[in-house]
């Protein structure tokens, strides 16, 4: 935190990077900064690293400026700061290992629950509907279950956060909704114009691109899911288009990390993530390829497992990660719009 807050004041003599994003407008509202105030503009930090190579201060020039990791490094101790429970702190530190084993679980408890109700044949052989395979008052009650309790543990996350970060502000509806609209509209993925100098030192609107794609992706996926048993065609169609953008932006967003100049990676990042959502839209798009087959059950399963297991752990895991950056975009427009006043 010490780091973080002299490099920002560094930056905030220099203002060379005016412009690039809101983390710089932020910071100019500021004289000194906070413990609050940095976990505030690490989440607010969309990782563009367009700063970093507009930077003349970058090592091994000995001011060492390196404000995308040492943000995403904020950024990481901020997921655990207002993890609720705290014992689940070791959770979200092996996430990549509570997916697996949470989804492993969860996919052999569905395949017995088949194998109970309608024998080995259900596998290869017998064709089922979803509406016999879950009926729809077994799906409902799972399924909302999962909504309830991932919404209360954000509620109470996302309070925690605010009441650290905002100095005592209330909510303000119209910075909500700007807010809103800086989320769907991507606008601090653009840099300052050029798009993200990431995974290179060339801008490009590929990331914009791949993370819309994802959010976009999932939201389609989570409205239709609400028409379950899919009874036509329109609505399989639609399921289908939101698995292939989850597949494409999730297989982008992995390519490109691995591709990312690793100095500028905060010490605990992980795809972890990212990973499962490119796997929640592979067996997606296979699960509709193979919906006229016997064998569609096994890939509805493992989709399903894979997306409560996803829900599971979103409170302690980088699927935390839209509380805290939209509680740091409503803070930011709240401070635009008294600044103004």
């Amino acid at each position: 935190m010490e780091e973080a807050s002299r490099q920002l004041t560094v930056c905030n003599s220099c203002r060379y990077c005016e412009g690039f994003c809101d983390v710089w407008d932020a910071m100019e509202r500021r004289k000194d900064f906070s413990y609050g105030d940095l976990i505030h503009l690490s989440n607010l930090c969309h990782d563009c690293r367009d700063c970093y190579y507009a930077c003349p201060f970058i090592p091994p020039h000995e001011l060492m400026i390196n404000i995308p990791k040492v943000l995403g490094d904020v950024r990481e101790l901020s997921y655990e700061k207002f993890v609720f429970p705290k014992v689940m702190i070791r959770v979200m530190r092996r996430s990549g290992l509570a997916y697996f084993l949470l989804t492993t679980l969860i996919f052999i408890i569905s395949l017995y629950y088949v194998f109970l109700l309608h024998g080995l044949s259900a596998f290869y052989e017998t064709s089922l509907t979803m509406e016999e395979l879950f009926p729809y008052p077994v799906f409902f009650v799972a399924e909302y279950s999962l909504y309830i309790y991932v919404f209360l543990l954000w509620l109470i996350q996302g309070r925690s956060y605010w009441k650290e970060v905002s100095n005592g502000r209330k909510v303000n509806m119209k910075a909500i909704g700007r807010a809103i609209l800086d989320v769907f509209a991507h606008k601090d993925f653009r840099g300052g114009g050029a798009g993200c100098n990431y995974p290179s030192e060339n801008g490009s609107f590929l990331r914009l691109f791949a993370h819309a794609s994802v959010m976009f992706g999932f939201i389609i996926d989570w409205v239709t899911i609400l028409f379950y048993p899919f009874a036509n065609v329109a609505v399989i169609s639609i399921y289908l288009i939101g698995s292939v953008l989850i597949f494409a932006g999730a297989g982008l967003l992995l390519l490109m990390r691995f591709k990312a100049d690793s100095k500028l990676n905060s010490k605990s990042i992980s795809s972890a993530f990212t990973a499962m959502m490119f796997c929640t839209g592979a067996s997606g798009i296979i699960f509709i390829a193979l919906i006229t087959r016997p064998e569609w059950i096994i890939f509805f399963l493992l989709r399903d497992s894979l997306i409560a297991a996803l829900f599971i752990t979103a409170p302690f895991s980088k699927f935390l990660h839209p509380v805290y950056r939209f509680a740091s975009l409503i803070l930011n427009r709240y401070e635009e719009i008294n600044q103004r006043l």
